[in-house]
């Protein structure tokens, strides 16, 4: 199956950093070209409760910190329109994903640190993988595909989250305690 508009999410273990924080990292991203995207600007939706966050835009993705399904994470959100098959749109956003959350990791040493055991990889395209029953069963061995390269030799649930009136999502979890490194993509 293809999709657009892939994202990935990643949740934190430990964060004790502000808005400003967060602000201040994706106009450091902006200024020395940390990723390997055409970074934007930054726009604060903090306010919003469970919204967006802080998000870096970027010509190809969002990036941003949130809690918008209560727990704090970062997500990489894709904003191109061309279709492309799951596996492959879910594989270049995990990719990029964990660029951001090393970079952000590197940043703030012992203020911030991801949980690798769990990610979120969904679709923020109705029409092409709106959310239920026949998306996750058309997407599952894309899902799978994914979870065997994030997770190799590991025993991975996969499971839908969300309710209908949102996009696509399912999880992807080990048992365990992981960290960045302990991921090979």
């Amino acid at each position: 199956m293809q999709i657009t508009k892939a994202t990935a999410r990643i949740y934190t273990t430990n964060s004790s950093l502000t808005p400003s924080d967060l602000r201040t990292l994706f106009h450091e991203w902006i200024q020395q070209d940390a990723l390997d995207e055409l970074l934007l600007d930054v726009a604060d939706y903090t306010h919003v409760p469970r919204g967006p966050g802080v998000l870096l835009v970027a010509h190809e993705c969002y990036v941003g910190f949130d809690d918008a399904d209560g727990r704090f994470g970062l997500s990489w959100s894709g904003r191109q329109d061309a279709l492309a098959p799951a596996a492959e749109s879910w594989r270049h956003a995990v990719s990029r994903l964990l660029v951001a959350a090393r970079t952000a990791e590197r940043r703030f040493d012992n203020e911030l640190a991801f949980d690798g055991a769990q990610l979120v990889l969904g679709c923020n395209d109705r029409l092409h993988a709106p959310h239920g029953e026949a998306s996750y069963s058309a997407l599952q061995g894309a899902l799978e595909a994914v979870a065997s390269e994030v997770y190799p030799g590991a025993d991975c649930k996969i499971e839908p989250v969300g309710e209908f009136r949102q996009c696509f999502r399912a999880r992807l979890s080990t048992t365990g305690s992981l960290g960045l490194a302990d991921l090979p993509v």
